[in-house]
């Protein structure tokens, strides 16, 4: 409920920022040698946590109605980042492993995942304050954050070339003045 209002429309816009700039990218449009394919899910949290935008990717075709389900979020309840990352482990397991193996449980939204290589996710994390239900231990928290890659490998992926079909890149934002940055700052590192 702390996200009302200015902050919460700072992260809808930053998200859609994103998803409009890697659409950019695919095919090439503005690196033609590099044509990347980006897939994107949104999970929100407060006393639960939802996932609001299935794991999918960002096509013309897809982007607007990414754009809408952006706009549906609303404020509301507690902070629990555990349930978050709880969250997040279970979106990471239906993701089709990108050998076209088959996941745990199929992706809503009929994502297609490529047929070789490998993921690279790049998880933005927002908030706006302190942790106000569930774990406020940040070493657990911080574990269980970085905890999907070996949910993923568990039951649905093959190491492909030596390594894992996942790699994590992590960004934590936080939003207004009321922020708990040590905590940040752990989840950070």
């Amino acid at each position: 409920g702390s996200m009302q209002g200015r902050k919460i429309q700072h992260a809808i816009n930053t998200i859609k920022q994103l998803a409009e700039i890697l659409l950019s990218e695919r095919d090439g449009k503005t690196i033609a040698s590099q044509p990347i394919h980006s897939w994107i899910y949104v999970i929100t949290f407060n006393s639960d946590a939802e996932l609001v935008i299935p794991f999918q990717e960002i096509t013309a075709d897809t982007l607007p109605n990414i754009l809408t389900q952006l706009d549906q979020i609303r404020t509301m309840g507690c902070t629990n980042y555990e349930r978050a990352f709880k969250k997040q482990t279970e979106v990471i397991r239906g993701v089709p492993p990108p050998n076209g193996g088959s996941s745990i449980d199929k992706p809503v939204g009929g994502a297609s995942p490529p047929t070789t290589g490998s993921y690279h996710l790049i998880r933005f994390f927002g908030t706006d304050g302190e942790i106000t239900e569930g774990t406020r231990n940040t070493e657990i928290l911080y574990k269980m954050m970085r905890d999907t890659d070996d949910a993923y490998l568990n039951d649905t992926a093959t190491v492909v070339g030596g390594r894992t079909p996942l790699t994590f890149e992590d960004y934590i934002l936080g939003y207004g003045t009321d922020v708990d940055l040590n905590c940040l700052k752990t989840l950070a590192s």
